[in-house]
Parts: structure tokens; C-alpha cells; sequence
């Protein structure tokens, strides 16, 4: 079975280095790529949306982006056809109840806070990868 995609949309360099790390560490069964913005997410989500089977398995989002934040994405992904299907969960610092509260109204399929400690983050980068990655079965 091929590495299922996990598309990681991240502006700051040093925590995707140490989500890259931390998955590289801990499985095999997911690939990652980046995307540095908001707009480069959701330009390499609408490529992919014509071939389904090229889309990620899943999209780590983050909240604090720039040129589009994390809402407007999720808001944008949510509202199209093909890529409504793409399911995403938010990775981000904040445990702000509006924070959290908007992005289940915009339909994020999960919430999760970044653990400051790096086994924390390791171990739910671990949970994220089998489930997502393994266990999880997604439509195309």
C-alpha cells in the first residue's frame, strides 16, 4: 500500500520542520508536502480537485496564515464540490473558544492544539498518522 498524502499548511518554518521530523520518526505510512499559505493551499487543492484520486488524504491547517488565513480556507474548501470531501483538521497554538467554535462552523472534520513539548507533539502526530492515514477510510 502507497503512503497516503497529508498536505501541511504551515507559514512557520520550524514547526513544519518538526511535524515533518516527528512524522519521519514515527511511520511510513503517510507522505507529507507543504504549503506555505493560505492561497498556495487552496491553488494546489483546486489542481488536484480534477483527478480525485491525486488529492491529499488529509490537510493539516493552520489558523494564522498569510495572504488567506486558515478560516477563509477551510470556508473556501468546504464550499467546493470536490474538495468538500477532503477531510481537514486543524493544527494550530490557539485554544481560543472562537477560534475553535468557528472552524466546526466552517466544518473542519477535527481541532488540535499544538503541544509545546515535542514527545506530546509526536505522540499526536503519531495519532494522526494511523488514523488518518490508516484507519480512516476517505470517498473519492
Amino acid at each position: 500500500m502507497s503512503a497516503a498524502e497529508i498536505l501541511l499548511v504551515e507559514d512557520d518554518d520550524a514547526h513544519a520542520e518538526l511535524i515533518e521530523r516527528s512524522l519521519e520518526r514515527i511511520t511510513t505510512a503517510v507522505r507529507l508536502s507543504r504549503a506555505r499559505d493560505g492561497e498556495e493551499a487552496i491553488e494546489r487543492l483546486e489542481a488536484a480537485a480534477d483527478e480525485p484520486a491525486t488529492l491529499p488524504r488529509l490537510v493539516l491547517l493552520d489558523l494564522r496564515l498569510p495572504k488567506l488565513g486558515g478560516r477563509q480556507v477551510l470556508e473556501h474548501l468546504k464550499a467546493h464540490p470536490v474538495l468538500r470531501r477532503v477531510p481537514v483538521v486543524v493544527l494550530t497554538t490557539s485554544n481560543a473558544p472562537d477560534d475553535l467554535r468557528a472552524a466546526y462552523d466552517r466544518h473542519a472534520n477535527g481541532y488540535l492544539v499544538k503541544p509545546p513539548e515535542l514527545a506530546r507533539l509526536s505522540s499526536l502526530l503519531q495519532d494522526v498518522a494511523h488514523y488518518w492515514g490508516e484507519l480512516n477510510h476517505v470517498a473519492s
